[in-house]
């Protein structure tokens, strides 16, 4: 058996799904279009520009989820996802997680998008474990960050999911886009892209003769 590791946005999504999501919110009313105007300066920013996506999720988190209802982002998922996530699919990658599944591997998905969205996302998936970042919730408010999963978090929880299982580096396979996921990246025997990589990582796939679908 091995483990194969999927990160979501821009990997096994062609999309970031957050940014998507938070764009449906708006027009359905739920998000004011200066919100959204702060969320893509700050998407530019990590995409562009080198901000990490734990201080990408820290500022969106404070500027525009603090203080909220739960409920405003998690009633609309279910919706959305059923319009919409046809059409996200990465298909070459979606291809290699339904094969790594008949051949019985452990499929384990990885994002730093919430577990509000990630959660409904992995319902139509035969993924056999997943963690997405958490907020604290109150009294169905949002008031504060339980856990980013930036790429250091995701190797952690891979770590541990592979000592679980009893299997080596040479049993993991990862796939991502983004240099981020470096430190996921370091503990895998294979590493996959794909072809909208970041350009770090596709210098490192050149490098290290790891394969771009």
């Amino acid at each position: 058996m091995k483990l194969e590791i999927f990160d979501l946005d821009q990997t096994l999504l062609m999309v970031n799904s957050s940014f998507c999501y938070y764009f449906h919110l708006l027009i359905k009313k739920k998000m004011s279009f200066c919100s959204l105007i702060g969320s893509v300066y700050y998407y530019f920013l990590h995409r562009f520009c080198g901000l990490s996506s734990t201080r990408l999720h820290t500022k969106v988190f404070h500027k525009f989820l603090l203080g909220k209802k739960i409920s405003v982002f998690a009633e609309e998922v279910v919706p959305f996802l059923d319009h919409k996530l046809v059409h996200f699919w990465n298909s070459s990658v979606l291809n290699r997680l339904y094969e790594a599944k008949k051949k019985n591997h452990y499929l384990l998905l990885l994002s730093n998008s919430p577990d509000f969205l990630v959660s409904e996302i992995v319902r139509k998936l035969p993924i056999d474990e997943y963690c997405a970042s958490q907020y604290i919730v109150c009294n169905g408010t949002i008031i504060g960050i339980k856990k980013i999963m930036d790429g250091s978090a995701k190797a952690e929880y891979a770590s541990s999911v592979a000592k679980r299982l009893s299997l080596s580096q040479e049993d993991i396979i990862v796939y991502s886009d983004s240099m981020a996921d470096f430190p996921l990246m370091q503990m895998a025997g294979k590493v996959v892209s794909v072809r909208k990589a970041d350009k770090r990582v596709k210098k490192l796939c050149a490098q290290y003769n790891w394969e771009i679908i």
